[in-house]
């Protein structure tokens, strides 16, 4: 119990004062809730007595000791509260760096994990390369199939120039163009032949869709931690007053809440009778 309200030495004098009020908070709670319980009359002394069975637990000696329990945590709250104003500032710069500082942690172990992963993806492509070669003749063919697409459609548009005897300059420039579909057909066919003639010469692991992938999760990843570290979010004052915020918005309730207790246990307005 002590060393809960008071803490350990794992923490540095800022960072321990806030975690002693996070834990000391908790039991705020719980005593001036039961202290709230007993003070209501939803505390049964005899159920209560039959099940410690050690000794007497009558109202007229819990409900004081509840009620001194509060106040006595209620004022080690309070030191402990004056200590974190004191430092709050530290508390705060602490808890940013170590925050940034897991994050990019993180992110860096992405990108380990995602470096590690492409690795694997271009050993698995060294022992096995089916499905690169599968990828990439697919790949080829479309290459392929869509050359012979453009060219026809350059014949065509060619024999209608010639058929409508349209100017001498039209009918030269769809030859022109009919000549680089040949010759860009011919490229694909070549690299198609290429390829089925000397696979592991044209093969590259970027052919792989596994490889691929690994790739594009690894650019993600460096993207990612690049951005983080040029955006600094506790730099910005709303990300500041939200943080304090939620802060106090922990720590105050529960004084209200031991108040409202003892209020209720000393018969203190709003309670009078």
């Amino acid at each position: 119990m002590l060393q809960i309200i008071f803490g350990d030495d794992e923490h540095t004098a800022a960072d321990g004062t806030y975690t002693r009020v996070m834990k000391t908070r908790k039991w705020l709670y719980m005593s001036s809730a039961a202290s709230l319980i007993v003070s209501l009359g939803f505390y049964d002394a005899r159920s209560a007595t039959s099940l410690v069975k050690v000794i007497k637990l009558p109202t007229t000696l819990v409900a004081p000791s509840l009620a001194f329990g509060v106040t006595y945590l209620l004022i080690q709250y309070g030191f402990l509260l004056g200590q974190l104003i004191s430092t709050y500032d530290i508390v705060l710069q602490d808890r940013f760096i170590f925050r940034r500082a897991d994050e990019l942690s993180s992110a860096r172990e992405r990108m380990v994990d995602a470096r590690q992963k492409l690795s694997a993806s271009i050993e698995e492509f060294r022992r096995s390369n089916d499905t690169a070669f599968n990828s990439r003749e697919r790949e080829l063919l479309a290459t392929l199939q869509l050359e012979e697409d453009l060219l026809a459609a350059a014949e065509k548009s060619r024999i209608n120039l010639e058929r409508r005897k349209s100017p001498a300059e039209q009918i030269a420039l769809a030859r022109h163009d009919e000549g680089r579909r040949k010759a860009l057909r011919a490229v694909a066919a070549n690299h198609l032949k290429r390829l089925r003639d000397d696979r592991p010469g044209e093969l590259q692991p970027d052919h792989d869709p596994n490889v691929r992938m690994a790739e594009l999760a690894l650019e993600d990843c460096e993207r990612a931690f690049l951005t983080l570290q040029r955006q600094v979010p506790s730099e910005r004052t709303g990300y500041q007053l939200a943080e304090r915020l939620i802060d106090f918005s922990r720590i105050l309730p529960p004084l209200a809440f031991a108040a409202l207790a003892l209020l209720h246990y000393w018969h203190i307005w709003p309670f009078t009778a």
